[in-house]
């Protein structure tokens, strides 16, 4: 129609045929590459992996991290973004159209086509008649004309600029949207494919990228004939626009800028929300995805495991227990066959026998024995199967997207659409309780058969020496009995051989019923998660929490103000009980000025009673439980808890070390607080990447010579000068040397700081070189500080803080996890009675005295763990067979230490600061004779005050924070 549209057409035409459809080419490419890499890698994997369960879990891991490392489609979010090249060309093509044209209307415009509707049939006679009467003065002028005037329809003025706008960006834009399901379908289904068999661990097919290829080709033919096809009509469309703008078929204003500009960007935000719906189809087919793999992972994990867990329990049976009753059986073998009817040496023989049963089975395979049944190996192994599978658990991702209704993704998904989900969230609240209770029930079963077991063990050695005694007693009686002597000793023989065989065929039994137990409440757990996978399954759960967690809140905002209620109630108590203990103290103080009514030493008595009550609280409790909470250092990292900030701080000591600074970091707390506990958590976590070397200091009168024998072993010298050691140190490789235990470096004497300040100036030469890290007692720490500045010499000093009440409860769940028992707390009377008590339920009233029972306990032992674990203990009122009744904790009343004789406290105070000593030692720094050194420390020692451990008097850990206060309030430590 018009001269200008002759470059026009050809010029839009190439673009939308040219870097319109290379846009989509990229895009599908984009994906078709992630889809092969992604297929390539899960073939991978799959066919490294072999049929176990240990290398099934670790395939899918991989598989998992594959995924999450995959760039999901991403689809633009602007179609400026998307086709950039496509937008700029054409911007610029339209930009450089005139902005209108003054030309003559078409002659459709005066005439009725087929298509028209009446009105504009009427419209365009009343037009035709018009355009004649207009027309009336040409027509007759050209009667007297030689050369006729032709006939010329009236001009219109097109905008055609904003009509090419309108077309070629707004209504291309608009058809546009829907031209993408010609490819994005096909991609959601490869990736459905590929779904699908990383879940199931099979293969990818082999002729996955061919048919995934030909599928994509096809879809590119079909893109570019719709684009095409899409130009053809706008062109017409376009075209038509022209012919009837300005005219009376024209309506209204639909060219004005403002109007057009409008429905660009409404048509524009229609491609985003459509771009954003399709990402949301695939980010949801994404997220099922990684969902699926989370829970198949979590699935593999379970059984693997389970497979560890059976593993572990046949190993520790077979190569332990057994292994010493086999021992047991030999020597009872060993015994038949020493022994004949009627042997005239009979009698030398049993002497001889009952000889080496006393140090075979006495002092060696019975204790040995013992040790292995009444250790929590078995009951361990449970405890760190279910902190595996709890592990396993917090790995998961916090939330997901899901489709609140079931979808095939092959089209977009709206935003309402979607929802967000916790998979952990489900299954922490829902599924692994039942998983929890029903191994509960197996350390229950597992405890109380084992108890029966250690019983039956218990008496072994008994019963052969019992025998052979017997038989030796019988045989003194009457000599000529040869055989009466030979058959007392055989039927001992036979019992005992009997027990054996009861014993190892009842754990043979145990640890079968135990695997056959755990492997069933997995396999439930396994089912119970592989649910998830079904998206209905997950929301109907998804449901059952949401109501749960609404009746939860509830509940604790009324517990949350029955607490705050509580705790104004308990504070104004505790000052009311200190105002009026401190006028007690006042008054006793007043009374001790005068020499009549002043105190006078008692004996110690009290202490001994005290400590003797509490010995027998804990011997009569269960052997397993007992060893549970023993003083020592925790080995087995999975009962450790806490010490993160410690951690952290020594942590970001030995970043400062590694990237080249002098650094060195010394941890400091009160004995038995957890220092060692703390430097085997570090070392088990191995956050060192050099050599670590370690040494726990003992108290010696020559300590320097176990410092010199200590790197005599680390590094090649052939030296004993201090100096020139730490001269090899800064020449060796890089190392970390962990020095435990510095307050036993030292003895307070003249002369007993040389060792100790010795090492610290070898810390200070080579701490380049060397990560030093160290432990003391905080009370020897502040000594060192006062007197040899030892502060000076750490970059880093770490005291271990006091445990918060969520951290001690821990502790002593996951010891109490281990024993099998579970927990109740016994209200007193006057709490039993409180009318806010009784009415919280029986969940919230164990809620608030377990809180109140550690906050107590706590405040009552701050930082010392080990004092904790022990009046824990203390605190035990009963253990039926299955539950530990705990009483609420009462501070222990031990101010009848305020009774000891200055020279008493003064012997303390010593063995505080020195982390214990032998006799010897503390005759030297005691300065007095060894009788009276012997004297004071044996009657603390039989008062219960102090113990004895390799030699060494220690303060009895049950009075050692009393001891502490009481140094404390005599200013002797600080």
């Amino acid at each position: 129609m018009y001269d200008i549209f002759s470059d026009l057409k050809p010029d839009i035409k190439q673009l939308i045929s040219g870097p319109l459809y290379q846009a989509f080419e990229r895009e599908i490419h984009r994906e078709r590459e992630l889809l092969a890499s992604l297929a390539s890698s899960l073939r991978a994997n799959l066919e490294a992996t072999s049929d176990n369960t240990q290398a099934l879990s670790h395939q899918k891991a991989t598989s998992l991290e594959l995924l999450n490392d995959a760039e999901e489609i991403t689809t633009s979010s602007e179609f400026a973004d998307f086709a950039p090249e496509f937008t700029d060309a054409l911007g610029n093509r339209i930009y450089n159209l005139p902005v209108s044209l003054k030309v003559e209307q078409a002659a459709d415009r005066f005439k009725g086509l087929s298509d028209d509707p009446p009105s504009t049939r009427l419209l365009k006679l009343t037009k035709r008649i018009s355009f004649k009467i207009t027309d009336t003065p040409r027509r007759a002028a050209n009667v007297f004309r030689r050369q006729k005037h032709p006939r010329r329809y009236w001009s219109h003025c097109v905008p055609l600029r904003r009509i090419s706008k309108l077309y070629f960006e707004r209504e291309l834009t608009l058809n546009l949207i829907g031209i993408r399901t010609t490819y994005l379908p096909t991609l959601s289904q490869a990736y459905q494919l590929l779904m699908e068999c990383s879940i199931t661990s099979s293969p990818v097919p082999d002729g996955f990228l061919g048919t995934l290829d030909d599928r994509l080709h096809q879809n590119q033919k079909e893109l570019k004939e719709a684009l095409e096809a899409l130009f053809e009509d706008l062109w017409r469309a376009f075209l038509e626009a022209c012919e009837k703008a300005d005219t009376w078929e024209q309506k209204g204003s639909p060219y004005e800028e403002g109007i057009i500009e409008k429905r660009l960007q409404s048509t524009l935000q229609q491609w985003e929300t459509q771009d954003r719906h399709w990402s949301n189809t695939f980010d949801v087919l994404f997220e099922e995805w990684r969902s699926d793999m989370e829970v198949e992972t979590l699935v593999a994990f379970a059984e693997r495991d389970l497979e560890t867990f059976d593993s572990s329990l046949k190993k520790q049976l077979d190569d332990s227990v057994f292994v010493q009753l086999h021992a047991v059986s030999d020597f009872i073998n060993s015994t038949r066959k020493e022994v004949k009817p009627e042997d005239e040496e009979l009698l030398s023989k049993l002497k001889k026998i009952n000889y080496q049963a006393q140090k075979q089975l006495d002092e060696q395979l019975m204790p040995k024995l013992m040790e292995l049944l009444t250790g929590k190996s078995m009951l361990n192994s449970l405890a760190r199967l279910q902190n595996d599978l709890t592990k396993a658990l917090d790995r998961m991702i916090t939330e997901r997207k899901i489709a609140k209704n079931a979808i095939d993704y092959l089209s977009p998904l709206p935003d309402s659409e979607i929802a967000t989900i916790s998979l952990h969230e489900l299954i922490a609240f829902e599924i692994l309780p039942t998983l929890n209770t029903k191994l509960e029930h197996v350390r229950s079963f597992t405890l109380d058969k084992l108890n029966s077991y250690i019983t039956l063990t218990g008496d072994l050695n008994h019963i052969i020496s019992f025998g052979i005694s017997s038989a030796i007693k019988h045989a003194e009686e009457d000599p000529k009995d040869l055989s009466g002597t030979y058959e007392i000793v055989t039927e001992s023989l036979d019992r005992c051989q009997q027990r054996i065989e009861e014993v190892q065929s009842g754990l043979n039994e145990l640890r079968n019923e135990v695997s056959t137990q755990i492997g069933e409440a997995v396999k439930t757990y396994a089912e119970a998660i592989q649910n998830l996978t079904n998206n209905e399954n997950v929301r109907t759960m998804r449901m059952r929490i949401l109501k749960a967690k609404a009746v939860q809140q509830t509940k604790a905002y009324r517990q949350q103000l029955v607490e705050g209620a509580r705790q104004r109630m308990v504070q104004a108590k505790s000052v009311l009980t200190r105002s009026y203990q401190n006028t007690i103290d006042w008054l006793g103080h007043t009374r001790e000025r005068f020499l009549i009514t002043a105190k006078k030493e008692t004996p110690s008595r009290e202490i001994s009673d005290f400590l003797s009550e509490s010995q027998e609280i804990i011997n009569a409790l269960p052997v397993i439980y007992r060893n549970l909470y023993r003083i020592e250092p925790v080995a087995d990292m999975e009962l450790f808890v806490g010490r993160q900030q410690e951690y952290a701080q020594l942590t970001k000591a030995y970043d400062a070390w590694n990237v080249g600074r002098m650094s060195s970091a010394a941890l400091t707390g009160e004995k038995w607080s957890g220092l060692t506990s703390m430097v085997n958590f570090t070392s088990a976590n191995s956050p060192f990447n050099y050599p670590v070397a370690r040494l726990k200091c003992m108290t010696s009168i020559n300590a320097t010579q176990q410092l010199i024998e200590f790197f005599h072993t680390l590094i090649d010298v052939d030296t004993d000068d201090l100096g020139e050691i730490a001269q090899a140190l800064n020449e060796g490789t890089r190392r970390v040397i962990i020095m435990e235990d510095l307050q036993n470096l030292y003895l307070r004497r003249i002369g007993g700081f040389n060792t100790l300040s010795e090492l610290l100036a070898l810390i200070s030469k080579t701490s380049k070189n060397v990560f030093w890290v160290t432990t003391c007692t905080i009370y020897a720490w502040e000594y060192f500080t006062k007197t040899i500045h030892i502060q000076d010499v750490f970059s880093y000093h770490i005291p271990l803080q006091k445990p918060s009440e969520e951290e001690l409860s821990a502790i002593v769940e996951k010891r109490n996890r281990i024993s099998g028992y579970k927990i109740h707390f016994e209200a007193d009377s006057t709490t039993a009675s409180a009318k806010k008590f009784t009415k919280l339920s029986v969940v919230d009233q164990q809620a608030f005295l377990k809180k109140r029972f550690f906050a107590s306990l706590i405040d009552f032992s701050e930082s010392n763990i080990s004092m904790a674990l022990t009046f824990w203990l203390l605190s035990t009122k009963k253990i039926d067979k299955n539950e530990i009744i705990i009483s609420e904790f009462k501070k222990p009343n031990l101010n009848f230490l305020q009774l000891l004789s200055l020279d008493k406290i003064m012997a303390l105070h010593l063995l505080i600061l020195h982390d214990g000593l032998t006799l010897e030692q503390f005759e030297l720094v005691h300065r007095s004779g060894k009788q009276h050194a012997f004297f004071k420390l044996s009657m603390m020692l039989e008062d219960g005050i102090l113990i004895q451990k390799n030699e060494h008097f220690l303060v009895n850990p049950l009075v050692y924070r009393s001891i502490i206060s009481l140094l404390k309030s005599k200013n002797l430590i600080h």
